[in-house]
Formats: structure tokens, C-alpha cells, sequence
């Protein structure tokens, strides 16, 4: 991607992202000048590579096509670029990766990255971020208009169709209609009720910040409940 822009350009973002073009060879070739670029890289602390990286990317990644292009790049290392970051999205099992929608992957691998590092109060806020994240592009695109701020409104607002086609669909499948109504009824209530959970968490244990505490149990609880309600979401 830093093919794309010119010599000059290529300079004056190098600069921008932190290096120091001044050691940059006075060429008109983009070879040479990569070479420096790696050169310097290698000498730098993680948090600079990663400032830097930011950087770049935000200025070449500015079109949806450029973006998916950065994603195509990244996942085969197991990260991806998510509003400003780089995200491990390696810890999101590639055998659930199918079953859930692409804006909860991001938020889903930084919630158990943060769960592993000891983070679980940060670990609540990403899981939140991830219902958050794939209900507001669920609103717009049905164009139900600004989300409400409660969990579960969101959430049995979206999923209720689904309830009613997974009703018609367990009786087309041979379920006696009390069966089939009493299944969907605990699901409807499960799914209700851990987006209360998350719900409560959010507002009492989610801290970016890692300063409040929670149980390592119910953050795992809210990680895994987020995950099967993006799962039902994607369906919908």
C-alpha cells in the first residue's frame, strides 16, 4: 500500500508517522527510501511502532476498498485495524470466526486479550463494544434510527423476527407447536437475560481504564454471552 503514493507523498508521510527523512536518500526511487524506513523501524520501541503504524494506516486505509485491503494484509498474521488500532484477532477461534459478524471479531479478541492479561474490567467494555458495535450497523441498516441505550431493548428488537422464523422453522422440522414454543421461550429468555447481565456489567464494572474490579467468572460469562448474541445477530 505505500506503492500508491507518490515519492514526495511517500516522504511527508514517513515524516508524519515519525521517521526521520532527513537520512532518506535523495532519490526519486522508492526502494532505497524503504530500506531506510525498515532500517530505522528496527530501532524502535514497540509503542513507537505501533504509534507509528497507526499512522500509516490511517492515512492510507481512507476508502472502504483501502480498508478491506489493510484487512486482507493483516488477518493472514492474525491481526486487524479497527477504529485506530491494531487488534490480535487471533484469540477469536477460526472455527467460530464463520458465526459471527465481522465488526464483533475485533471486540471479541480484545476482550479475551484483555481477560488473559488480567484486564477484566476492560474485558467487559470490549465485549459490550462488540453487541454495540454490530446493533448500531444493524439499526442503519434497517433504518430503525438511533439505537436505544439498553442492551436489551436493542437486542429483542433485532432478534425478535428471528424468534418467530426459528418458531415456524422447529415445527417444519417436527417439533410438536408447545415444543417448539417452549424452546424459543427459553432461548428468548436466556438471551434476555444475559443481556441484562452485560447490561449491569457495563455500568458497574466496564472501565477502559482496568481500575475496577470484577470476577474473572463473570467476565467470561459476559466474553462468551456477547459472542452468542453477535451469533444470533448475524442470522437476523
Amino acid at each position: 500500500m505505500l506503492n500508491r503514493p507518490t515519492v514526495a507523498g511517500l516522504r511527508s508521510l514517513a515524516g508524519l508517522a515519525g521517521f526521520n527523512v532527513t537520512r532518506f536518500p535523495g532519490v526519486d526511487r522508492r526502494p532505497p527510501i524503504f530500506a531506510e524506513m525498515n532500517q530505522q523501524f528496527r530501532l524502535w520501541s514497540v509503542e513507537r511502532k505501533s504509534t507509528a503504524l497507526s499512522i500509516l494506516a490511517n492515512s492510507l486505509a481512507r476508502s472502504e476498498a483501502s480498508k478491506a485491503e489493510l484487512q486482507e494484509l493483516l488477518r493472514p498474521h492474525g491481526f486487524d485495524y479497527v477504529a485506530g488500532s491494531f487488534v490480535h484477532v487471533a484469540l477469536v477461534d477460526e472455527r467460530d470466526a464463520p458465526f459471527l459478524p465481522v465488526e464483533a471479531q475485533a471486540d471479541l479478541s480484545k476482550a479475551l486479550s484483555r481477560l488473559a492479561g488480567g484486564d477484566y474490567s476492560g474485558a467487559v467494555s470490549a465485549a459490550c463494544g462488540a453487541v454495540d458495535s454490530v446493533t448500531q450497523s444493524l439499526y442503519e441498516a434497517r433504518g430503525l434510527g438511533p439505537p436505544p441505550p439498553s442492551f436489551q431493548t436493542k437486542v429483542n428488537t433485532l432478534l425478535k423476527p428471528l424468534w418467530d422464523e426459528m418458531l415456524r422453522e422447529y415445527q417444519e422440522d417436527g417439533l410438536s407447536e408447545p415444543d417448539a414454543r417452549e424452546l424459543v421461550k427459553h432461548l428468548r429468555e436466556t438471551v434476555n437475560g444475559a443481556a441484562q447481565v452485560m447490561q449491569i456489567l457495563r455500568r458497574t464494572k466496564g472501565d477502559v481504564h482496568g481500575t475496577k474490579k470484577a470476577r474473572v467468572q463473570t467476565v467470561y460469562y459476559a466474553i462468551k454471552s456477547a459472542s452468542a448474541i453477535c451469533g444470533l445477530l448475524e442470522a437476523v
